[in-house]
């Protein structure tokens, strides 16, 4: 657990890092090899309440799952919805998880 709690500070980081290189209007792709909610759809979460002008933008691939919207008993922003988990059991692919985020014009 303490390796997860790392990697999700880790990303963090890199995903303010990545915001604030953003221009209104601009969007990231934020993608991990990783299964782990801490390192997906909390790290979404995260960015999505600390930065008010950014928004999930819907993308559908075909394959994968809707990010999860709760984790552990606590419910998640709902836009974390329009991001996509790609579970190896079910897409016959390695385990990795994708967002794409905008920010918003002013």
């Amino acid at each position: 657990m303490h390796d997860i709690k790392e990697n999700a500070r880790t990303q963090r980081e890199l995903l303010r890092a990545a915001y604030l290189c953003l221009e209104p209007g601009g969007r990231l792709v934020y993608s991990t090899c990783s299964l782990e909610p801490e390192e997906d759809e909390l790290v979404v979460a995260w960015a999505l309440a600390k930065h008010p002008d950014l928004d999930t933008v819907e993308f559908d691939p075909g394959i994968g799952d809707p990010g999860a919207v709760s984790w552990d008993g606590n419910a998640l922003d709902p836009r974390v919805a329009r991001t996509r988990r790609f579970w190896p059991h079910r897409t016959g692919m390695e385990g990795f998880y994708i967002a794409v985020m905008e920010r918003k014009r002013a």
